[in-house]
């Protein structure tokens, strides 16, 4: 019986060993296997107000691209244009609660929910900024310098990951003008509140119109003159209709493409680090862009439109008309609140190239 007991337990052994070097690499290469399979791929909805085409859908393409390609695949942005996931009014909120990922804003459409940002415009009187590349040097420098102007974006659970700039507006009329006197009486599409105050200090009748209605209003005699940028007057067709620009050249500020922060925060910390210096990389490209595209326009309507430009002594003046310059206001509201808006306009008019001391003087 021993002897049986004996025999029974080395054919156990002997299965066990056979096992082990059978069936055990089987388990652990599908371990491994399971192991090295790679995660599912993190798409980040971005939503985007302007159609596909223009410096900004370049740049905004070219930043999709490359995240693709430096997270090796593990990162991808999906675009919806036009609108189509969030409107304007829409698209603070939307993006706080995650309805997308990212989106576009500017900072003209906040002056209540970020009046910081909404400073950046109070004073479109910023000759510096008629190059959008230094729209962009600014806003990153701003972004670095001053932790509340990143707090007023940060408290609605969204931080900057691309600038996008805008161009300086000018004014594109039906009529001949030879200076700012000439403003008066004009009934002019604007968009920005500031401009507006501005325009109508000369005399102006200021007109609230949407860029794809500028045309029609125009062609119709609704208005006889329009605020756009050069890219405006080009891909809405002011140019076809009002062949007169006045160079009046006031700053629009920048745009901001948000990210939210729990989206971003999902991504790994190399992940998170690219996806952030590449936004500032598509900010600077698209500035460029956005300043060969002006050249090109311009050299283009030589001959067609005629341009007169304002003389420096000129904006002064009309700095200084009842009305215009709302620094000092501005100022003061933010100063009630603890932050340092004398330190950080000073800042923006600096960087702008602004008279600082005729801006800041109150009255």
């Amino acid at each position: 019986m021993k002897k049986i007991w004996v025999a029974f337990l080395a054919l156990v052994m002997v299965g066990e060993v056979l096992f082990s070097a059978s069936a055990k690499p089987s388990l652990r290469l599908t371990m491994a296997s399971a192991e090295a399979a790679p995660a599912e791929p993190i798409t980040l909805m971005c939503a985007e107000i302007g159609p596909p085409k223009g410096y900004r859908a370049r740049g905004d393409q070219w930043f999709a691209q490359q995240v693709e390609k430096q997270t090796e695949g593990r990162v991808k942005i999906k675009f919806y244009w036009g609108g189509s996931l969030l409107g304007v009014r829409e698209m603070l909120q939307g993006v706080r609660k995650g309805v997308a990922d990212m989106g576009m804003n500017h900072c003209s459409w906040m002056p209540k929910e970020m009046p910081v940002w909404y400073g950046l415009i109070v004073c479109p009187f910023l000759p510096k900024w008629q190059d959008p590349r230094n729209v962009v040097d600014a806003v990153w420098t701003l972004w670095d310098e001053f932790p509340a102007f990143r707090q007023d974006m940060e408290r609605w659970n969204q931080t900057l990951l691309i600038a996008p700039p805008f161009g300086a507006q000018h004014v594109f009329s039906k009529r001949p003008l030879k200076g700012l006197k000439d403003v008066k009486g004009l009934k002019l599409r604007i968009a920005l509140a500031p401009h507006g105050k501005a325009y109508a200090a000369l005399g102006a009748h200021p007109v609230r119109v949407k860029p794809g209605e500028i045309y029609t209003a125009l062609s119709k005699g609704t208005i006889d003159s329009a605020d756009v940028t050069f890219d405006q007057a080009m891909r809405f067709g002011v140019v076809e209709v009002a062949t007169h620009c006045l160079l009046t050249n006031l700053a629009t500020g920048p745009g901001m493409i948000t990210i939210n922060k729990d989206s971003l925060a999902k991504l790994s910390k190399k992940d998170r680090e690219t996806l952030l210096r590449l936004g500032r990389e598509a900010s600077r490209l698209m500035a460029q862009w956005a300043f060969e595209e002006e050249k090109k326009l311009r050299a283009k309507w030589q001959g067609k439109l005629t341009f007169v430009k304002v003389p420096k002594a000129d904006i002064e003046w009309w700095i200084g008309l009842p009305g215009v310059n709302l620094v000092p206001g501005w100022i003061k509201e933010r100063e009630k609140t603890g932050f340092p808006a004398r330190e950080f306009m000073k800042r923006v008019l600096s960087l702008g190239g602004a008279p600082i001391e005729l801006i800041l003087k109150t009255k």
